[in-house]
């Protein structure tokens, strides 16, 4: 059984900027990992270790938290 808990405007308003703030950092965290997974530079993604494009990284990527980030290859 789920038990309810009241609480006052102050509290609730806390709460949620804690919330925000635990989402804004899986966010972050994600965006960073993915940025460091692609091992190329293209668009708006680049990067001074990898400067060119990559033949190889024409693809798209899936993650997931917890979990490794698995490549998807695009079929023309």
């Amino acid at each position: 059984m789920i038990k309810k808990i009241k609480l006052s405007e102050r509290n609730r308003r806390a709460l949620n900027l804690l919330l925000d703030l635990k989402n804004r950092q899986l966010t972050t965290i994600t965006l960073l990992k993915a940025c460091l997974f692609r091992e190329e530079s293209r668009g708006g993604h680049y990067r001074d270790d990898f400067p060119d494009k990559d033949k190889n990284w024409e693809c798209h990527t899936r993650q997931q938290l917890d979990q490794k980030i698995q490549k998807r290859f695009i079929k023309n």
